[in-house]
């Protein structure tokens, strides 16, 4: 298993740390978790994590359930890895967290995302509906 977590610091807002990212890759599984606030800065990293040479995993789950703040940079990064996905025959889950949605909701980007994302805190299982898109389906 490999493992890359990354935190950086909020600078002028306070000494603590508003955005971290962890990364692991297990059995063909990369398991993205983010936290904080996705910036512009944050949304490079997570960008890093998305780049592999070689084969690189058969599966992504990228849980944005802790995110408090997301830019549109950050949602520029999930369209990519719909893409990414996609191009590679790789399966994504995007889990969102209400934040990530207002952005999604706000910018009408579910018909890039809809086949990948599950509402924070909802069964992985179960489909979801999303906001003004009534043929999509979660994973």
């Amino acid at each position: 298993m490999e493992r890359r977590t990354v935190a950086l610091n909020a600078g002028t807002y306070d000494s603590g740390t508003v955005f971290s990212c962890d990364c692991q890759t297990r059995d063909g599984t990369t398991m993205i978790t983010v936290s904080g606030e996705v910036d512009i800065r944050a949304a490079e990293e997570i960008q890093d994590h998305l780049v592999w040479d070689g084969a690189g995993p058969t599966r992504i789950r990228l849980d944005l359930g802790a995110v408090t703040f997301m830019a549109v940079a950050g949602l520029a990064v999930l369209l990519h890895a719909a893409d990414l996905c996609r191009d590679r025959g790789m399966d994504l889950t995007l889990i969102a967290s209400p934040e990530v949605m207002k952005v999604i909701d706000l910018v009408h980007a579910t018909a890039g995302l809809s086949d990948h994302l599950v509402r924070a805190g909802a069964d992985e299982s179960e489909p979801t509906q999303l906001a003004g898109d009534e043929n999509a389906h979660a994973r």
